[in-house]
């Protein structure tokens, strides 16, 4: 395996740089090489021409999570599926409870974040026929704009 260094990229003479300057090129040196040294070999191969550990970063972000359209794309993906979720009546709670979050958490993780109240509401609708009785208990004992969604899973997990 090839070792991983970063090397100092001097353009002029040290005596030239200012104090300042060398700080910088030193962070930037340290900094790509804590990115290199978590780096596999085909990651590192990807980055290694790279100059500056901003230049890594964006070039392993580009190739991990897509450029921005790609992330707009996505982001309107997932939230259609947001909008259009629903509870399959053959669905165990847990595991639509499990499903919406990890929609959420995507959702969440491209920049867009829904409130709890949104989701609770949202999680409410989505539940079938089956669950008309426990949701209308819920929705007329609780205050909903107070209510967590980690809280409408506690009252639709335990009986």
């Amino acid at each position: 395996m090839q070792l991983k260094v970063a090397t100092l990229h001097l353009d002029k003479p040290l005596k030239e740089y200012t104090a300042e300057e060398i700080k910088i090129e030193l962070s930037n040196d340290q900094a790509m090489n804590h990115l290199f040294c978590a780096l596999s070999e085909n990651e590192f191969n990807r980055v290694s021409a790279c100059q500056t550990a901003k230049e890594v970063w964006e070039k392993l972000g580009v190739h991990y999570e897509g450029t921005m359209q790609v992330k707009k794309t996505k982001l309107r993906i997932l939230e259609e599926h947001y909008e259009t979720f629903r509870v399959g009546s053959d669905e165990d709670i847990a595991t639509a409870i499990t499903r919406f979050t990890k929609l959420l958490n995507e959702i969440k993780n491209l920049g867009k974040n829904y409130d709890q109240e949104t989701s609770v509401y949202k999680f409410l609708r989505g539940l079938p026929k089956e669950w008309d009785a426990k949701k209308y208990a819920i929705q007329s004992a609780q205050n909903l704009g107070d209510y967590t969604f980690d809280a409408l899973c506690g009252e639709l997990t335990n009986p």
